[in-house]
């Protein structure tokens, strides 16, 4: 009997795998959108307690604002990227001459007689290809984006009838009482991850973008915004964090002291907030192990993308609530969690 539901449990985890890898075009944009449509929600409850005399603002109107913040810093991130590039386009042959002396230095230091020029560098990738595929991703964002912005618009609409079609779905009291345990219980440690993690990400944004502002990195908001986003996606983005804007000032700057400056604070940044203060801080909140977390992340990324890494914590933390509500998988929950105590998160 316990081979033949250890067999069955195999064969249905290997069907869920397959349907999230061949069903991702269709899923991913679903997903995003369930996000979006939570944050909207989430913001629209923050904005619902502040009161205007002796009540507070509708909530179609809490909803609307909350909707209209997010839009509009969608569009501040898309001109802060946009701009960003056109800058470095415009300035890309100063970067060239700084790159080429920074070579020679480095050529003289270990007694290289000849390096490849860039022109030749250039000549071995395909740029049409590159500009086709480019074009390609870029026609897929926007398309992507239209969908994930429609699916928000209409559970919008119809989010009246959730909280019904929820109780319907179980027929007993004890199972409407079970589900909505879960229910709180999800959305509570969804909602605290995200806002910590975002307050998180902001402080250190802020941090950098001091940093580099003050060390004369070209396009320091772009560079701050890019942390912030790549902080995300766990361990992962504390190395591309570091890496970029050090790389960015390699090619920027003539001097190898602005390049060590930037190195070395960002990575005492990234190191004290997402090292010492985030795990402090998040480890209680959502009591997941450490461990879990970077096989999440590979195993999310590998299946969605950046997606997938994004949302590798958020899955888990949701998988552990769920399982640890049910006697036959409570063992597994207490496997995935930091210290095993999932009956008391």
């Amino acid at each position: 009997m316990d081979i033949t539901r250890t067999a069955a449990w195999f064969f249905i985890i290997a069907v869920a795998l397959a349907f999230l890898i061949l069903a991702q075009n269709f899923l991913i944009p679903l997903v995003v959108a369930g996000c979006i449509w939570f944050i909207i929600n989430s913001l629209s409850g923050l904005i619902a307690k502040v009161k205007i005399g002796k009540s507070g603002l509708p909530m179609w109107l809490c909803r609307t604002i909350a909707m209209v913040s997010i839009l509009g810093l969608i569009v501040f991130a898309i001109e802060i990227i946009v701009g960003s590039v056109n800058g470095m386009i415009a300035a890309a042959p100063e970067y060239e001459e700084n790159m080429g002396r920074m070579i020679n230095e480095v050529m003289a230091t270990f007694n290289v007689k000849e390096l490849p020029t860039m022109t030749q560098l250039m000549e071995r990738f395909d740029l049409s290809a590159l500009a086709a595929e480019m074009g390609s991703a870029i026609s897929g964002l926007a398309g992507s984006l239209f969908l994930v912005l429609l699916y928000v618009v209409f559970m919008l609409l119809e989010q009246s009838t959730f909280p019904r079609k929820w109780r319907l779905m179980f027929g007993t009291r004890d199972t409407r009482r079970l589900a909505a345990d879960v229910l709180d219980d999800l959305n509570q440690s969804v909602r605290n991850y995200i806002t910590y993690k975002t307050g998180l990400n902001l402080a250190a944004s802020i941090l950098c973008l001091v940093l580099v502002w003050a060390v004369g990195l070209d396009f320091p908001v772009f560079w701050a915004f890019l942390i912030f986003l790549i902080n995300w996606i766990p361990t992962v983005g504390s190395l591309v964090s570091v890496s970029m804007p050090t790389l960015f000032a390699i090619v920027q700057f003539d001097s190898w002291t602005p390049v060590t400056v930037i190195f070395l604070g960002i990575l005492a940044v990234q190191t004290i907030m997402f090292n010492i203060v985030e795990p402090r801080v998040l480890g209680k909140l959502l009591n997941i192990s450490g461990l879990v977390v970077i096989l999440a992340l590979v195993l999310w990324g590998s299946i969605w993308g950046i997606v997938g890494m994004v949302l590798s914590v958020p899955i888990m933390v949701s998988l552990i609530i769920v399982l640890s509500k049910f006697e036959s998988t409570k063992s597994i929950a207490i496997w995935l969690s930091a210290d095993g105590f999932v009956e008391e998160k």
